[in-house]
């Protein structure tokens, strides 16, 4: 392996045993030149080899598969949370009307009360208070609920969609070719 090669030759110059003074003062600089130029080599090579092992990993075609997999299983979960962002709009949608039925039906209330042709008015009046003021009560409640639950699904989705990104670049795909992955992350299995 040229790196223990390299580091060999380093750690024998460094320890290599001096034969007399007047030899030292002689080889000291064609020594130090050759640790110098160990010293560069297994640089080098060390270099070399953190970008052999960078190479490897980016080239890992399991590590790709995996990573294209969670990208796909990312892009499930998108759609799976648009879905249910959809159906919550939806049925916020609903709950808004009811609250609305509901504030105009106390709002004309004899309205009401000429429609049901009751005897005793102000029994019926109550009555009728009492279940609009209840269905108006109900439907804010739902639209307190559903607002946050509405919230809590936009954040996830926008989190989702983040790591959709970075997954998107860690697998150098294309802007362009984004259309045609979701159309076969989202096609029906037959």
């Amino acid at each position: 392996m040229p790196i223990a090669g390299a580091l060999a030759l380093a750690l024998a110059i460094s320890v290599a045993p001096v034969a007399g003074a007047t030899q030292e003062a002689e080889s000291s600089t064609p020594r130090s030149i050759q640790l110098r130029d160990a010293i560069v080599d297994l640089t080098a090579e060390v270099r070399s080899l953190r970008a052999e092992i960078q190479r490897q990993q980016a080239n890992d075609p399991i590590k790709f598969n995996i990573t294209a997999s969670k990208y796909q299983l990312v892009l499930v979960d998108i759609q799976r949370l648009k879905g249910e962002e959809k159906e919550i709009i939806e049925r916020l949608s609903y709950v808004r009307s009811r609250e609305l039925d509901a504030q105009n039906r106390l709002a004309n209330i004899q309205v009401e009360l000429v429609a049901l042709a009751d005897i005793n008015r102000s029994d019926a009046e109550a009555r009728l208070r009492r279940a609009f003021t209840q269905q108006l009560s109900v439907a804010r409640d739902e639209l307190a609920t559903l607002q946050s639950r509405l919230l809590a699904v936009r954040e996830k989705l926008e989190r989702t969609e983040a790591v959709a990104e970075a997954l998107r670049k860690k697998l150098k795909i294309h802007p362009s070719q984004l259309d045609e992955i979701e159309r076969e992350v989202t096609s029906p299995v037959p």
